[in-house]
């Protein structure tokens, strides 16, 4: 029989692996939740939106950060005063379409009466970046962020509106160079989702939000309170990532430089 022993890289993350497939995780909020999603339910939202992309062709984003300020220009016209315009949950990439995520839950002050109604500026998010991967992907095979300064003179036609475009050398540039970059092998079509997470089975879940969204619902049946909830747990009588997930999955996280090359890749950007 060949004796086979692992290296060290090898052994770190089997250890890995082992101790996510043995603890139990517990989280609050969107936040979670989107990770939950993303790690347990990522085909089902896939199906959701009608598209096949299998695994190792997916690309996901978990929370890519534009920034936490921002400002609303009030008049046709203005330039907003800040390049900075928030964080998505999410942004899946696949060979046909590239998705941009918000996540909600049934707490979420933007759920009411049967409607998910997102703020103006978390539309606006989602307009900002689309008018960003627009004006990159039209230049050409190798972009450069001054190039995309000089070709836009610094900021972007967003509606009837203008966002400065990020300081070239800032982390916000340098986080949407990233992004953008990541996205160039995805499809030129963009859909906005908003993705729902119901926990409360007395609850009816959404059926509405605004004209050109998609929205997709998930059934949470696990939950501690109705506020925090089990994301993973190896005794649970649901799909867990434990059993299925975490050995397949490509996390890549630049702060600790681990990547693990499996089957679905996602990009942690801070």
């Amino acid at each position: 029989m060949e004796n086979r022993s692992q290296s060290p890289g090898e052994h770190g993350r089997s250890s890995l692996i082992a101790k996510v497939t043995s603890m139990k995780i517990i989280g609050y909020g969107e936040d979670a939740l989107t990770l939950w999603v993303l790690t347990e339910r990522t085909e089902e939202v896939l199906s959701c939106l009608s598209d096949n992309c299998p695994f190792d062709e997916l690309l996901v984003f978990f929370r890519p950060s534009f920034g936490r300020r921002g400002s609303l220009p009030t008049e046709s016209g203005a330039t907003a005063d800040s390049s900075q315009f928030g964080e998505f949950d999410a942004i899946l990439g696949t060979p046909s379409c590239v998705y941009l995520i918000e996540t909600k839950w049934s707490r979420s002050r933007e759920c009411s009466g049967g409607t998910i109604s997102l703020r103006r500026e978390q539309i606006l998010r989602h307009n900002v970046f689309r008018a960003y991967r627009s004006a990159w992907q039209s230049l050409g095979a190798d972009p450069t962020w001054n190039s995309l300064l000089d070709r836009h003179e610094g900021k972007l036609a967003v509606g009837d509106i203008f966002y400065p475009i990020a300081p070239s050398g800032s982390q916000l540039a340098k986080n949407l160079e990233s992004v953008l970059n990541g996205l160039r092998g995805c499809g030129e079509d963009m859909r906005d989702v908003i993705v729902c997470v119901n926990i409360h089975s007395s609850r009816t879940p959404p059926t509405t939000t605004h004209t050109g969204y998609t929205l997709v619902t998930i059934r949470r049946r696990t939950g501690l309170s109705k506020s925090m909830v089990m994301l993973w747990d190896e005794q649970s009588d649901e799909p867990q990532a434990a059993d299925r997930v975490f050995p397949d999955i490509n996390i890549f996280w630049p702060p600790l430089g681990y990547r693990c090359e499996r089957r679905l890749r996602t990009l942690f950007l801070s």
